[in-house]
């Protein structure tokens, strides 16, 4: 994606003091623009050495390549008018790098590459580092409800349905249920992260030929080096594992929601209360259950943003512009979102005192 303007924040424009109920620096970090443009330099550094190695491009090349991406330090205003123009960072990117070059480095960098290779191949390496951070996340929300049903799961509260008192429960039943929603989650995340997370490399239209006989080889050597996965399809075009990556980091933000509705309404009914509760301005008694309420904002959030990501799959012909960049400005958000969804709930659950 592009490293330049896209806001990664979830909370509104101008509202900076909205960064600690709603960002996530942990996730925001991954797809920082100083971030995703040393993904590109590695990138380009690493296919460079490989097609050195294979006698694709010179041993000197390589070096150079991987000398200048060392000591590379961005014209910032270049990049940023130049992804306004071409609507994507890499040809700008490129051409710099290449001014730090010499000889048949010149024209040997990015060698048999297209933009979107670079791209998406970055966005694989974002997602390999975010899984990690979402499966530990997860881990800790799952201890802490574990703890909380050791410690209150055999108090007795009135269950409800359809928001209607109903008979009574054991609020282990309820915290039962809400680990039911999230303990398969780690699985289906990590699953639909590796096949996320995988190598682009099919140069301009998709077919690889640019890079001859040893597109395959490159594209696995490249994989295996940046620990990422590599078939031989090309999904220049076909977006359904991030659309499916979507869907499993929304799963998380609706579990979480689904924990934050029942939290907000145990506390209207007196049940629970919350150590460290939002205070009022007015209101000295208040005790507000805000941990349960971003939950709930949340969870509708991600709701609202995971259609985008399936009309994204639809690219038309060999490559759409329209939705690459609609693409950008959704999926970012959707991770940051079940990130701090996760450490949201942790939170509200370990901060949880029950009442009766």
């Amino acid at each position: 994606m592009p490293c330049d303007d896209v806001e990664m924040h979830c909370y509104p424009h101008g509202s900076a003091w909205m960064s600690s109920l709603l960002g996530d620096p942990e996730i925001e970090e991954l797809f920082s623009p100083e971030k995703l443009l040393g993904h590109m330099l590695q990138v380009e550094v690493e296919v460079a050495s490989i097609q050195a190695r294979i006698g694709q491009i010179s041993n000197c090349s390589a070096r150079q390549i991987a000398k200048a991406a060392h000591e590379f330090e961005p014209d910032v205003a270049r990049l940023t008018r130049s992804t306004e123009r071409d609507g994507v960072v890499v040809p700008e990117l490129v051409k710099q790098l290449r001014e730090k070059l010499f000889g048949p480095a010149c024209s040997e960098i990015h060698f048999g590459l297209t933009s979107q290779d670079i791209i998406d191949t970055t966005l694989a390496m974002a997602i390999s580092e975010l899984v990690p951070l979402l499966v530990q996340r997860l881990s800790s929300l799952l201890g802490s409800l574990d703890r909380l049903n050791a410690d209150c799961g055999s108090k007795e509260i009135n269950g409800y349905t359809r928001m209607q008192l109903a008979k009574p429960i054991k609020f282990g039943h309820r915290i039962g249920m809400w680990q039911a929603l999230l303990v398969n989650q780690r699985k289906v995340l990590e699953n639909r992260g590796k096949q996320a997370a995988r190598v682009q490399l099919a140069g301009p239209v998709g077919t690889g030929q640019e890079l001859g006989c040893s597109a395959t080889l490159i594209r696995s050597e490249l994989a295996a080096t940046l620990s990422l996965n590599s078939d031989d399809q090309s999904w220049q075009t076909n977006r359904l594992a991030l659309a499916e990556f979507a869907s499993a980091c929304c799963a998380l933000s609706s579990s979480t929601g689904k924990v934050g509705k029942d939290l907000a309404l145990m506390a209207q009914l007196g049940e629970v209360g919350f150590v460290g509760g939002g205070s009022s301005s007015s209101m000295p008694h208040k005790s507000n259950p805000v941990g349960a309420e971003t939950m709930i904002a949340l969870g509708h959030y991600a709701a609202v943003l995971l259609p985008g990501m399936h009309n994204a799959v639809m690219h038309e012909q060999e490559r759409s512009g329209a939705m690459w960049t609609l693409e950008w400005i959704i999926f970012p958000q959707i991770c940051l979102i079940a990130g701090k969804s996760l450490s949201t709930a942790e939170r509200a659950v370990s901060a949880i005192r029950f009442k009766r």
